[in-house]
This record gives structure tokens, C-alpha cells and sequence, in this order.
């Protein structure tokens, strides 16, 4: 059974030294389109996701699909006079939701990259409309002179790939990225886990386990073979596997488990 996500248009609106609008409509749709889970299976040009000035510099983020709920890998592009490209600033990123307070936890970044941009991984809990969308915020320092891009009301289409549980009185963040392109057989996938408060920046969490169980309502039953997501060295992301038998629909139960005991269990489901 075939999901298809209807088409989102991200109305982006940037308010800092001068900023402007940008709109850039999502033409694909269903779990292989730019709105799905892994996006295109082949290379594709990057999507502007927001972009405007911060001081006497251009930002721009740009993403490989439009936003959506799991881990968003984000581009920055800082250049100044005459589109020169600055690779030499200092950055700093924060992605919060005015609405509940909540603070996406940024992992693996800002790192500079061979294209002179700052990469980031972000892992996004919350769909959200334009009316009540995400806020990211850019810091730019160079040589002792800093400006600040914020670029306000971004809105994230659900697909899935994340979610928050309560245990003890903390709520946690977990979301999975996909490496690649949905097919039968072996998925690589990327775990991130996070204690959050609102307002407050997330805490990685380096001490879980997790079991994984993949599950096809429409034919009712389940696969083997998947891997659970073990530590890569990068505090609070994991990495593992999820084995689809069959094209279809699918629902994984994620396990979570510290110090022993299970502490919340998250469900994020793909269809191809």
C-alpha cells in the first residue's frame, strides 16, 4: 500500500538586516519524491529551504529534500562581496519552534565541506505549518565582527521519521535518516537520541540500546534480518539496519532501552 504525502509549499520568511522571502514550492510527492523519507534514490540538485542577508553577508540554507520530520542534512552558505564564498567563519545554528519551545538537537556539525559550505545534521520531532513553524537561527562571526541571520515560520511535513517519549519526567528525541533510497533487502539507517527541554538546547544520549522490529500492516507480518542501531562515536547517533522482505508498507517499532530497562519506544514508517 502506496503512501503519498500531498505536496507542501515551504513559505520561508527571513527577519534579520534586511531580509527577505523566499518561496520554493515541493513538486515531488510519495516516499521516493523530495517529500519522502529518503527523497530522490539519485542525486539531485539541493533545495533552498531559506536565505537573505545577516549583515554584510548572504546566507543561504539549502537541504537535499524539503524539511520534514527525521534527521535534515543542511547546507550553509555563507558568502560576502560579490559572491565570494567565506569558508573561514566561525558558525553557530539553532533550530527551535516558538509554538511548544521545543529545540531540535543539531548533531555531526557545523563542519565546513569541500563546496566551502557548513554542514549540519538536525533532528526535527515536530511537523509544523508555516503559521506555527520552526525558527533556525545563523550566527556568523569573522573576523571579530558578527551578524545574525533568523529565518522564521519554516514548516515541516510529516514523514514519519521521528518522534518524542516521556520517561521519568524527561522527554527524549529520537529520529532516523535513511543513507539511501528504499528497496527490499538491507536499509542503512541513522538513529539520533536526545534528552530535551523546552527552550533549552538537547543533550545527547550516549548510553542506549535498541531493538528494532519492522512490521507490514497490510500484509501482516514482519521481517527478519534488520540490525539494531549501535554507538558510531558521535555522542547520541547510532547506526543499524532495517530489512523490508517485500515492497509495501512498513511501521518499525523502535525499543529503547538504558540502564537496563526500557524507557519509550518510538513507531516511524516508510512505504515504497
Amino acid at each position: 500500500m502506496a503512501r503519498r504525502l500531498a505536496a507542501v509549499g515551504l513559505a520561508l520568511a527571513l527577519a534579520a538586516c534586511g531580509g527577505s522571502t523566499t518561496v520554493d514550492p515541493d513538486v515531488g510527492a510519495g516516499p521516493g519524491g523530495s517529500t519522502g523519507p529518503t527523497g530522490p534514490t539519485a542525486p539531485s540538485p539541493s533545495v533552498l529551504v531559506a536565505g537573505g542577508r545577516a549583515g554584510p553577508w548572504t546566507v543561504e540554507l539549502r537541504s537535499d529534500r524539503p524539511l520534514g520530520t527525521g534527521i535534515a542534512s543542511l547546507a550553509v552558505h555563507v558568502t560576502g562581496e560579490g559572491g565570494a564564498v567565506v569558508a573561514d567563519a566561525s558558525l553557530a545554528f539553532e533550530a527551535h519552534r516558538p509554538a511548544t519551545g521545543l529545540v531540535a538537537p543539531v548533531t555531526n556539525g557545523p563542519r565546513i565541506g569541500a563546496d566551502g559550505a557548513y554542514h549540519l545534521d538536525v533532528s526535527i520531532a515536530e511537523a509544523a505549518s508555516v503559521a506555527a513553524g520552526w525558527t533556525f537561527r545563523v550566527e556568523v562571526t569573522r573576523a571579530g565582527e558578527q551578524a545574525v541571520a533568523t529565518f522564521a515560520g519554516l514548516a515541516v511535513v510529516d514523514r514519519r521519521l521521528a518522534g518524542t517519549f516521556t520517561e521519568g519526567g524527561t522527554t527524549s528525541i529520537l529520529a532516523v535518516r535513511f543513507g539511501t533510497g528504499l528497496r527490499v533487502g538491507s536499509n542503512p539507517i541513522t538513529v539520533t537520541l536526545h534528552e530535551a527541554w523546552p527552550g533549552a538546547a538537547a543533550v545527547p544520549v550516549a548510553d542506549a540500546t535498541f531493538h528494532v522490529e519492522p512490521y507490514m500492516p497490510s500484509m501482516g507480518h514482519g521481517s527478519t534480518g534488520s540490525a539494531d542501531p549501535v554507538p558510531t562515536g558521535s555522542p547520541g547517533t547510532y547506526a543499524g539496519s532495517l530489512f523490508f522482505s517485500m515492497p509495501g508498507d512498513w511501521e518499525t517499532t523502535i525499543t529503547i532501552v538504558r540502564a537496563g530497562s526500557e524507557v519509550g519506544r518510538v513507531i516511524v514508517a516508510v512505504a515504497f
